[in-house]
């Protein structure tokens, strides 16, 4: 019996490894979604917002490495996505965004819910196309599945709906053959150079991003054989325990005196994986001039694209790390850092300050270390943008939980999307989205997607009623605050109205029993914490005040 196109695309997704597509059914992809419906390698996540939906599939891409695809309607839909594809492309994940189109016919028109989407598209993908005859479909597929994996950034391919229910003449084009690059490895001669400024280095740091993700191991071993402190950017906090002595935190705008004190102390800076972002340089100004740095990437135009580096290592984290680590002399090793554990207990002091008493109203320091207790070493942790993520990102101590965030574009409303796509590519690991009532207001929809497609995640607000992170920037510009009052709104209730477990908590002594019911009740939940609206960014460590105990 002859195919349709649509089932040799869908067939040609799950061969290249795409598990999940997220998206909002529509009339320009009902080809498409009819096919996905008729098997059973390729699931159809039906949320609720196009933008949700991209949201979903940067995060899955993000947590996992593994290429997930977002499909949307043409018009309306088409430009929902934009916000979530410009997250994946601004972030370098590997994605597939698919669109539908007016018929062939049609185009050129103005016929209903017509645009040009490859314009849309164009400054926030690698490859991006159009199929104009069923022929085409899978190579243009290919390729954009290839340029997705290869650069690890958004492919768009639009498909006009008359071409998805066409019969097809060709088969799909498997990955054999496509996908068949070796993992890249710096230079012999390129790495003992590295070796050696970073041996003869006095303050030696090393700085992580999320491109060291998968090399933690090797990392640890290359900070313990130089003695050098090991910090992690907020989107790759996670990626060492904070048990680990030589673990200093984060640094930047949402990070601790101390990171920022060591980063601009160091002489000699090892760089694995990170952008160097304005957000995690403070601006551009914790680097400075006289440091010498090594940088290891494995995009080369990341390699000194910001700060000057005395070697540069292009390369994947995992095997050039190795590679450093061997030619890095053993034996022990002196450096001028004096007490690290000493000015860590000093931070933890300063943190616990706030993070510790059981005042009213609830301050958000708290409600990071009780969140901090209750969940376990596995879990995922989808960070929303706003004073929720200022306040985990600077006092939270990971055990190994893993961070995903919308960490360059630093958009609201990624959080609760995020958690179900974690919970989608990792069953048996707590999915748990912290999110600012702000945030959450932006897709609270996405609760009903949680609950049709019964997956136990667990959101946790921070609500102040107001937009706590404009109060801090609008501060910063020595403004009063304005336009971020919010009205007050019970996310307990709002969650139980959608099919969800609720909780309202306003009394930090019941805060860890609110956490424990959400966490083991095996449907989506959200506890609503009503915590201090006069905490923010710059009183975060400042000496607590006498405050009532409860």
């Amino acid at each position: 019996m002859p195919r349709q196109v649509s089932q040799v695309f869908v067939e040609q997704l799950g061969d290249w490894g795409v598990r999940q597509v997220f998206g909002v059914v529509g009339e320009t992809i009902l080809g498409l979604l009819s096919a996905i419906r008729s098997q059973e390698r390729v699931r159809f996540v039906a949320m609720q917002t196009e933008q949700a939906a991209a949201f979903a599939a940067s995060a899955y891409g993000k947590l996992t490495g593994r290429l997930a695809a977002c499909i949307a309607t043409g018009g309306p839909g088409t430009t929902g996505l934009m916000t979530g594809v410009y997250d994946a492309h601004s972030d370098r994940v590997p994605m597939l965004a698919i669109t539908g189109q007016v018929r062939r016919a049609w185009q050129h028109e103005e016929a209903w819910q017509e645009i040009d989407d490859h314009a849309l598209f164009e400054t926030a993908s690698v490859y991006n196309t159009a199929t104009e005859t069923p022929a085409q479909v899978p190579l243009l597929l290919a390729g954009a599945l290839q340029a997705a994996l290869s650069q690890r950034d958004v492919a768009h391919l639009s498909v006009p709906m008359d071409i998805q229910t066409m019969e097809a003449d060709v088969e799909p084009i498997r990955p054999q053959g496509h996908l068949n690059w070796s993992l890249a490895v710096a230079s012999d001669e390129a790495v003992r150079q590295a070796a050696r400024l970073l041996h003869g280095a006095s303050r030696p740091l090393i700085l992580a991003g999320a491109g060291a993700r998968g090399a933690q191991e090797l990392l640890l071993h290359v900070a313990r054989r130089l003695q050098a402190p090991l910090l992690t950017t907020c989107r790759s906090k996670g990626l060492v325990a904070a048990s680990e002595p030589l673990s200093m935190g984060t640094p930047g705008r949402s990070g601790t005196p101390l990171a920022d004190s060591l980063l601009r102390e160091a002489d000699t800076i090892l760089v694995v994986g990170c952008s160097l972002s304005q957000r995690t340089t403070g601006d551009w100004q914790l680097i400075r001039p006289q440091q010498q740095m090594v940088q290891i990437d494995i995009d080369p135009g990341r390699i000194g694209r910001i700060f000057p580096v005395e070697v540069g290592l292009w390369g994947d984290a995992g095997p050039t790390l190795r590679k450093l680590l061997s030619s890095l002399p053993e034996g022990a090793v002196h450096t001028a850092w004096g007490d690290l554990e000493g000015r860590r207990r000093d931070l933890r002091e300063q943190v616990n300050r706030k993070a510790m008493p059981q005042s009213r109203p609830i301050k958000p320091q708290f409600v990071v270390r009780t969140l901090q207790q209750a969940l376990p070493a596995e879990a995922v942790i989808a960070l929303d943008a706003g004073n929720h993520a200022f306040f985990m990102c600077q006092q939270y101590e990971p055990k190994g939980e893993q961070f995903v965030m919308s960490y360059h574009l630093g958009s609201t409303g990624f959080g609760l999307p995020a958690a179900i796509a974690s919970a989608l590519a990792f069953p048996e690991r707590p999915a748990v989205a912290v999110v600012g009532d702000g945030s959450l207001a932006t897709t609270v929809g996405e609760l009903v997607t949680a609950v049709a497609q019964a997956l136990p995640i667990t959101v946790v607000c921070f609500n102040n009623a107001r937009l706590g992170m404009m109060d801090s920037e609008q501060e910063r510009l020595n403004m009063a605050p304005f336009f971020t009052e919010l009205p007050p709104t019970n996310w307990g209730r709002v969650a139980e109205a959608c099919g969800a477990h609720g909780l309202r908590v306003e009394d930090p002594s019941g805060l860890a029993e609110a956490l424990q019911q959400a966490l083991t009740a095996r449907r989506p939940a959200v506890v609503d914490v009503a915590i201090d609206p006069l905490e923010r960014e710059s009183t975060a460590l400042e000496p607590a005040p006498a405050m009532a105990r409860v």
